[in-house]
């Protein structure tokens, strides 16, 4: 830690104004680097810490410490002293361009919470809240602590050794934080050239405990020690003294705008990271290749909530389904937080998601934008077999395939026809389906059991999802991947109902489950080899959910053949009453859905091993 803690370089904060200031100018001018989908936005931009972000506030209190004087303000417009401690702009200004709205206050809490009850009479309480959890949050502090607190004055530095003041200031920022998070805030970065060992820790056990949260530590000790070394390689004469005064102890500012080839490449994609939807996906397109939508067809491991809107017992829009999710809240989704089809929608397209959450079609809620980007008609408890979707009175793939049509309708009349075109033929489509049919029709269904062993009726099914990938190449689509069906004999309910007193794994239904997914695999691929321009891709659905049950702890799981909800041998939907202490340790959320993270595992792996089949 000594290394951390010298004694204070005076001319540093100059540095820190000119890091902060071209890496935001970079990231919203015209010059950018980093530019915002047209469906994501940042609303706002939230900045709490010391001088390096005030734009004046310290003007309107009793203290010493203001600079609403010459030369300050020299290169500002009409070389007017604002407060800021600087000769121009400072990075608050240089972010204004891609927010409405700045604020950088000293009194941090206390004014944060007077701001949000005034934005929520200027635009309501819901607003608000989307405004919050969107927006970037920025912390720019600790300097002063050390150069000013520790170093100058002796009081602290009687009562604390090195080591235990970086930990009083570790605390405070960490309390901050939380403070902050609880307030609304979720996109929120912590700038800092101190403490940053301990600090950098207390920031990545947040950013996994908040719920939600992004939390980012952003190193910018590193970058301004080797400014401050090698000069000349950044464009530089002078780093031991500042442009004001002697240059000795005196601050100042220096603009650098020239800097910008010399940033951090991990501050780029650290900011990159939140300035969009937060999600996880590192997946990075070739430039010639865009995914403008993702379309979702199937079943309740990608519904979003379409059930909602139609009359069936096939639905979860009440607790504790959505426990985990945005606010806790229930929105049909068969899991404790987000399924498949929001993770799919959040795939990055030039490092860019395209959308944080897969709305369903059904919802009457649905934007006209969110045409232009993907929207879900799968529906819980549907299948390849006819007989499934009629059985759960829930919407078929043929009646989703309808709605689908009435989709391209409306595009058409938003975007027009040739647009439509591109979107139709460049985006993503999934097919999610083939588990209801195993366990709801073939094997508790006794006149499908009479009528069909595995083979006919893997052959039932087959044609099913052969004919719906032709429909919708028929239909203009191009890029469509279909999921083979998961382990299904080793899900929770499934162990329960025919796994033995020892809730073995099915291994009937496995077997079933495997010689459908090796003919699903091999039409696909001649689908694909007999229609031009097709990108019809299988997707292993088996065998990494298979590793994951077998090797829970491999990765960061604790249960494996257990629901987290109820007892979790069996329950689904209205039988989940009470959940586990914590979801996390859990492959499962119930008796048949994954949780979001173990969903997280598995559409990981599907960017990173199958989405460049869509594209070549």
């Amino acid at each position: 830690m000594k290394a951390l803690f010298h004694k204070p370089y005076w001319a540093s904060n100059a540095l820190v104004l000119s890091l902060l200031s071209v890496l935001l100018s970079l990231l919203c001018t015209g010059e950018t680097l980093v530019k915002l989908p047209e469906n994501v936005t940042v609303p706002a931009v939230i900045l709490f810490g010391d001088s390096i972000v005030d734009q004046g506030a310290n003007n309107n209190l009793r203290t010493l410490i203001k600079c609403n004087f010459a030369p300050y303000g020299q290169d500002f417009e009409g070389r007017v002293p604002t407060g800021r401690f600087s000769n121009g702009k400072t990075a608050p200004d240089l972010i204004g361009s891609c927010s409405r709205l700045v604020l950088s206050l000293p009194d941090q809490l206390k004014m944060f919470n007077e701001y949000i009850g005034k934005l929520e009479g200027l635009v309501g309480e819901e607003e608000t809240s989307n405004i919050l959890a969107n927006s970037l949050f920025l912390v720019v502090s600790g300097n002063n602590d050390l150069a000013t607190t520790y170093y100058t004055r002796g009081l602290r530095r009687l009562q604390y050794d090195l080591p235990s003041y970086a930990d009083l200031m570790v605390a405070s920022a960490s309390d901050f934080i939380q403070e902050i998070y609880k307030l609304g805030a979720r996109r929120i970065g912590v700038f800092t050239q101190m403490f940053n060992v301990k600090l950098s820790s207390v920031i990545d056990s947040l950013d996994n405990s908040l719920f939600q949260a992004t939390v980012v530590y952003i190193d910018i000790y590193s970058s301004l020690l080797d400014i401050i070394k090698n000069p000349q390689s950044y464009g530089f004469d002078v780093v031991d003294r500042g442009c004001c005064g002697s240059g000795i102890v005196e601050f100042s500012y220096t603009t650098i705008m020239q800097f910008f080839s010399s940033l951090s490449i991990s501050a780029i994609l650290v900011f990159l990271f939140l300035c969009t939807n937060g999600t996880q996906a590192a997946i990075k397109l070739p430039r010639n290749k865009t995914i403008p939508a993702v379309i979702m067809f199937g079943d309740s491991i990608v519904d979003t909530g379409n059930n909602n809107y139609i009359e069936t017992i096939f639905k979860v829009n009440y607790p504790p389904y959505g426990k985990d999710f945005m606010g806790g809240k229930p929105t049909g989704r068969f899991c404790d937080g987000k399924v498949p089809s929001d993770l799919l929608g959040g795939l990055s397209i030039e490092e860019l998601g395209i959308k944080e959450l897969l709305p369903p079609y059904l919802d009457p809620t649905l934007q006209a934008k969110d045409l232009r980007t993907g929207v879900n008609f799968a529906s819980g408890g549907a299948g390849f077999d006819p007989l499934t979707s009629e059985l759960a009175k829930v919407i078929s793939l043929s009646d989703q395939l309808d709605l689908y049509k009435e989709y391209v309708a409306k595009l058409k009349e938003l975007v027009g026809e040739d647009s439509t075109s591109t979107i139709v033929s460049n985006s993503l489509y999934i097919v999610v389906a083939g588990s209801n049919d195993i366990t709801n029709t073939y094997f508790n269904n006794p006149l499908r059991r009479l009528h069909f062993e595995f083979s006919s009726y893997t052959d039932l099914m087959l044609d099913s999802a052969s004919a719906f990938a032709q429909a919708m190449y028929n239909l203009g689509a191009r890029r469509i991947g279909v999921f083979g069906v998961p382990p299904i004999g080793c899900l929770p309910s499934q162990r329960t109902l025919a796994g033995g007193a020892l809730r073995n794994c099915a291994e009937n239904y496995n077997q079933l489950a495997q010689l459908f997914n090796k003919k699903l695999s091999a039409r696909l691929n001649f689908l694909n080899t007999n229609l031009p321009q097709a990108r019809l891709v299988y997707v292993d659905a088996f065998s990494l959910p298979l590793e994951l049950i077998n090797n829970p702890a491999k990765y960061g799981f604790e249960v494996a053949n257990k629901g987290c909800c109820g007892t979790g041998v069996i329950e689904v939907a209205f039988l989940c009453t009470y959940t586990c202490t914590d979801v996390s340790d859990y492959v499962f959320w119930d008796g048949f859905h994954l949780t979001e993270k173990a969903y997280r595992v598995l559409v990981d792996q599907f960017l990173k091993k199958d989405l460049n089949s869509f594209l070549f």
